[in-house]
């Protein structure tokens, strides 16, 4: 549902933050797909400040919201950075030296059968 508002005395920014506010799934109707109408939006009672702290209000949280896309943005980022560093690491074709510099000696193949004990040893998978 599109909600249109007074924009001399509602700041439509703050609306959505003040209808978040309070818990949108749970004046929602309960499916799949949450929706809001008159029924809904009729009876609530919100806080009301001036325009201008409204406006500074959603303008803050709108910047937090920023914030937050950017660090979700960056931990994808460094999601796959880690996934291509552990399958060069893995693979062997980058390796690590000693603190003397020197090169650790190649890899042992072995069962992972024979490095763990009995069937209750811990899983970390």
């Amino acid at each position: 549902m599109a909600v249109s508002t007074n924009e001399e005395t509602l700041d439509p920014e703050f609306l959505y933050y003040e209808i978040v506010r309070v818990e949108l799934h749970r004046i929602a109707d309960t499916s799949t797909i949450p929706q809001l109408n008159n029924k809904h939006i009729t009876p609530l009672k919100i806080h009301l400040p001036t325009l201008p702290e409204q406006r500074k209000i959603a303008g803050f949280l709108g910047a937090v919201d920023e914030r937050i896309a950017q660090g979700m943005r960056r931990k994808a980022l460094l999601e796959d950075y880690k996934k291509g560093c552990m399958q060069q690491l893995f693979s062997q074709s980058i390796r690590f030296k000693d603190d003397q510099g020197n090169g650790y000696p190649d890899w042992e193949e072995k069962r992972l059968g024979d490095l763990v004990k009995g069937k209750h040893q811990r899983c970390f998978i």
